[in-house]
């Protein structure tokens, strides 16, 4: 055994690691293995501590990450072992003739390491592993041991402080570094982040939320919104549904004289809520002893004043006239030439005349507001000759006219209105005629016309202005009440008085047209349009 004393490493790192390993927390009693030594079976004892050698080795193998420096550090402890048994004969001798055990095994660079399973068995070499040992080589002490212990104190005694530390059971912690050989499964540790990372993975933690937050708010602002309308709307429909069912309070105005008296009516049906304010009229301040007003916004009659008695129309006849014209003439920028022979027939019969002479050349629209403006006889010669060949046909087309509005008691002789027994109508018909007539852009346009001029004429170069003579007298069209003239067509002969055609608009935006005939009083020089302001005047002034 003494070829094993001079066995070092010579690598220092690996004296380092191995003696990591050794630092094994046992108390070992060394002078009663020292005792026990020297009388124990050899054999077995270095069995024993072979076992501990190689379980050493194979725990330094592990530690390294390289094996080729324990396998050189091996190969350079086999070859110093050999070169001290050379030198050292006498001794390895004399320690043969004594025990004559056999020699250590020596450790084989290239044996393969044992197995996990036998590796436990080979390294648990324990106190009771020794203590076995040294029980069984008791009873031989006496006997043999004076003779053995002297040759084999000091070779005894390196070897067990050399391998005293590997005999002890290693602690919990070389168990836990043993653990990958086992193959367990090792989980990867997240990578740390730098405060810099973290802050900027929290900033966006935060806009995100942020982001989220503010579509939430937004969806429910648009939600309450749809629900607040759809609230609103209900309300609405429910409001009116519930005036619509409901009585509603109207006014009835009732003259006495200078005196208003407002009267509230009650009305129970929902189809008489929904008409118009019913006005009650004072007529005992007219002129006119025949009248009728309609309202154009549902055709009814709001006042009858003998409005189916006969009547001469006078020049409310140019209404008809008007009207037939425009229905054939095709293009209003046509022109008409006239003679001479229309303004001396007019003056003749003592008519009002447009004053359109001999060679003017005037396009129809002219002529028209010649026949309306100033009521001119001459202008409805002209143009009666032009479209009807002659005023006899012309008239036959007046007629027919009058038939196709159901003026059914009113019947033409001529077309300026010139008093003949069978030149009649009512006041009744000539709102028929006038409702229609309205309904024609280009008469309403003409009706509502103040002042025209025409285009250049032989005479008149600049043209020739023609004036209404309605509005000529009539002052403001404007009433007090709100209520404004807008159109107007007047009459006057002897045997038919004073006589106007006329429409109007009240302060609520509602149209009314009025027909008045056979005014005659010396108290007012126009009592046709005194008549027509006395009438829409006492029309409602409310704005709806």
């Amino acid at each position: 055994m003494a070829k094993n004393d001079n066995i070092k490493p010579e690598n220092n790192e690996v004296d380092g690691e191995a003696s990591d390993y050794l630092e094994l927390n046992i108390d070992l009693d060394l002078p009663a293995l020292d005792h026990k030594a020297k009388t124990m079976d050899l054999s077995a004892l270095e069995a024993a501590i072979n076992g501990v050698t190689n379980t050493v080795l194979e725990q330094q193998k592990k530690q390294e990450n390289d094996l080729a420096i324990n396998e050189e550090n091996t190969d350079e402890t086999d070859t110093g072992d050999t070169d001290v048994e050379d030198t050292d004969g006498d001794n390895s001798s004399d320690a043969s003739d004594a025990s004559k055990p056999e020699e250590e095994p020596i450790i084989e660079k290239d044996a393969d390491p044992k197995p996990a399973d036998d590796e436990g068995a080979t390294r648990i070499f324990d106190i009771k592993a020794l203590k076995e040992i040294q029980g069984k080589d008791t009873e031989e002490e006496s006997v043999e041991g004076s003779e053995k212990s002297a040759s084999e104190d000091k070779p005894l005694k390196d070897n067990e402080e050399k391998n005293k530390a590997p005999e002890v059971v290693p602690n919990p912690a070389e168990k836990q570094k043993k653990a990958p050989v086992q193959k367990k499964p090792v989980k990867k540790k997240k990578k740390k982040l730098t405060a810099k990372q973290r802050r900027a993975k929290e900033r966006e933690a935060k806009k995100k939320a942020l982001k989220i937050i503010s579509i939430s708010v937004l969806v429910l602002a648009l939600l309450l919104a749809f629900i607040l309308a759809t609230l609103l709307r209900a309300r609405i429909n429910a409001e009116k549904n519930t005036v619509a069912s409901e009585s509603v309070k109207s006014f009835s105005i009732t003259y006495a004289g200078e005196k208003t008296v407002f009267e509230p009516l009650v009305t129970s049906s929902e189809e008489e809520a929904q008409q118009k304010q019913e006005i009650t009229f004072d007529t005992s301040g007219m002129y006119s002893p025949n009248a009728c007003m309609m309202r154009l916004s549902d055709n009814k009659i709001i006042l009858d004043m003998n409005s189916n008695q006969r009547i001469y129309p006078a020049s409310m006849t140019k209404i008809m006239t008007t009207l037939v014209a425009i229905e054939h003439i095709t293009n209003l920028e046509d022109t008409v030439t006239f003679t001479g022979g229309e303004y001396d027939r007019a003056y003749t019969e003592g008519a009002t005349t447009a004053n359109f002479m001999a060679g003017d050349v005037v396009s129809y629209n002219d002529v028209l507001y010649g026949i309306m403006l100033p009521s001119g006889a001459d202008a409805c010669y002209a143009i009666a000759d032009a479209l009807g060949g002659s005023e006899a046909g012309f008239v036959n087309m007046m007629n027919e006219k009058a038939q196709q509005l159901g003026m059914n008691d009113t019947h033409f002789t001529n077309c300026t209105g010139l008093t003949n027994e069978d030149h009649y109508t009512t006041c009744a018909d000539m709102i028929k005629l006038l409702q229609a007539a309205l309904q024609n852009e280009t008469f309403k346009t003409v009706f509502c016309t103040h002042v025209h001029t025409t285009g250049p004429l032989g005479l008149n170069p600049d043209g020739l202005q023609l004036s209404s003579t309605a509005f000529t007298y009539l002052g403001s069209p404007l009433l007090q009440n709100g209520t404004e003239i807008t159109g107007t067509k007047t009459g006057f002969t002897d045997e038919a008085g004073h006589c106007l055609a006329s429409c109007a608009k009240a302060g609520d935006g509602t149209e009314y047209i009025l027909v008045t005939a056979g005014a005659n009083t010396e108290e007012d020089p126009n009592p046709h349009l005194a008549d027509a302001k006395y009438l829409y005047g006492q029309l409602p002034s409310y704005d709806d």
